[in-house]
């Protein structure tokens, strides 16, 4: 699949995901499932919102040979970033969330990414 067919899917998906949140907050009373549906869509919006700058960083930087090497890199990528704003927005759901976790998360993420990338 090319890289503006990636992108087109990927916009599509972060649309309806963020109409779904919208509904969520707007229409919805927050129970603990609907908390539970608010954290799934928001780690599918923003999963599939980061493929779109991924796939151009990733074209623009990254070696000629980088979708043949590893073919799921964007969807890592886009998996990583839904994780961590899920995990980070649900330490600040519960009060937890600091500075100093915030940059150990973006560390652990980092360095998770750069062990990907170079094996």
């Amino acid at each position: 699949m090319s890289l503006r067919w990636w992108g087109f899917l990927a916009t599509l998906i972060a649309v309806t995901g963020a109409a779904g949140i919208l509904f969520v907050i707007t229409q919805i009373y927050p129970s603990l499932p609907i908390q539970v549906l608010f954290l799934f869509l928001l780690f599918i919006t923003v999963s599939a919102a980061a493929i779109v700058p991924s796939a151009y960083f990733n074209h623009r930087f990254a070696m000629s040979t980088w979708r043949k090497r590893d073919p799921n890199r964007l969807l890592r990528q886009g998996v990583e970033a839904g994780l961590l704003t899920v995990i980070l927005a649900y330490l600040q759901w519960i009060r937890a969330l600091d500075w100093t976790i915030t940059a150990v998360l973006f560390g652990v993420f980092i360095l998770m990414e750069m062990f990907f990338v170079t094996r």
